[in-house]
């Protein structure tokens, strides 16, 4: 991506967001759902710190990765994970998606949110990160916190 320095550009040639130049790619959902267990399973034993495959290519979803692979990840992670495992996937996978995506997810997140307690949790635990104000506020009434 002419990186210099280490660093990306800022803005890309001619003003663009690198963003729109890189591809999305899909994922099988079994792919889908094995990385999600493999990646709860590497928290449960404390490996969250290592730099291993698992833990890089949870980080390059939210880069590489269709919208709708990341949102099959997150059902997956939450239906693999338990209480303790929430914070992970709201503080990664889950602030990713919606400070990108969430125009197109919030209402799936709400009816996700109604129908699934370990999923309200989780998003109980994000941070607005990228989220708008509006998006944001939706997510925090869809896990019984708004104010």
């Amino acid at each position: 991506l002419g990186r210099r320095n280490g660093r990306a550009p800022k803005g890309g040639a001619g003003g663009r967001d690198w963003e729109h130049v890189l591809v999305k790619r899909s994922m099988p959902d079994d792919q889908v759902e094995e990385l999600a267990y493999q990646w709860i399973d590497a928290h449960r034993r404390g490996e969250e710190a290592r730099d291993d495959q698992v833990h890089e290519s949870v980080v390059m979803l939210s880069f590489f990765y269709a919208p709708e692979v990341q949102w099959k990840f997150l059902l997956s992670a939450v239906q693999n994970a338990g209480a303790d495992e929430h914070g992970h996937i709201a503080a990664g996978p889950f602030e990713g998606l919606m400070g990108k995506h969430g125009d197109i997810y919030i209402d799936r997140v709400e009816a996700e949110a109604a129908r699934d307690s370990g999923f309200k949790q989780m998003i109980g635990h994000a941070w607005q990160y990228l989220m708008s104000d509006a998006i944001w506020a939706r997510v925090q009434a869809a896990a019984g916190m708004a104010k």
